[in-house]
């Protein structure tokens, strides 16, 4: 008679790739965005977590295993974006739970985009209520955008467009952020308004 004696080796394997979809998605601020990272070849699955810069995210939902191989997990992430998040990284990584060693990381930089926001400042020795005839005015437009302006500043005076003319002592900048008002006049009395804009809609 013939004995025989078999062993199953059950091994453990850490994860040899991992993919997030929707990198490339252009994002907005204020507007939901979901991502998608999967993990493949790791037995048992891998356990996916969320990041961003340096500090661990909730809401991830793990998914383990998400097809019959027993190797592949999935993870859905859905963000916001705010403004201040443009330069930050968001990052999945993968490890198996049973080998604490071989962690597999996706990450990127966000680029969130965003419409103007403006500021807009009297730079005067003078408070405005206090500027007379004869004095110089300057102006300054502060803007915050992502991406950066696709054309000049307009100014606006009482709601009519407002032109350089050193001729008559209006005078702005290249990018049209700082407007100077030279030996100002009765008829440069009201309201100085500047607007910008980056292609991006106001939500």
């Amino acid at each position: 008679s013939v004995l025989q004696k078999t062993i199953t080796l059950d091994m453990n394997f850490l994860p040899v790739q991992i993919l997030v979809s929707e990198k490339e998605s252009p994002l907005l601020a204020g507007t939901k965005q979901t991502f998608t990272c999967r993990a493949l070849g790791s037995r048992p699955p891998a356990m996916l977590t969320w990041w961003l810069d340096n500090q661990r995210l909730d809401g991830g939902k793990v998914y383990s295993p998400a097809s019959t191989d027993g190797t592949t997990s999935t993870s859905t992430l859905t963000i916001v974006p705010k403004e201040t998040d443009t330069n930050r990284t968001l990052m999945c990584k993968a490890e198996n739970p049973e080998i604490r060693q071989g962690v597999l990381k996706d990450s990127w930089t966000l680029n969130v985009r965003y419409p103007p926001k403006i500021s807009l400042k009297l730079s005067s020795m003078l408070a405005s209520e206090d500027v007379a005839e004869g004095n110089d005015v300057f102006f300054e437009c502060k803007i915050q955008a992502n991406p950066k302006m696709d054309r000049m500043v307009e100014w606006f005076h009482n709601k009519q467009p407002l032109k350089q003319n050193q001729r008559k002592g209006i005078i702005m900048n290249s990018s049209g952020t700082n407007l100077v008002l030279q030996e100002v006049k009765k008829e440069a009395n009201g309201n100085y308004t500047c607007r910008a804009t980056n292609g991006v809609p106001h939500a």
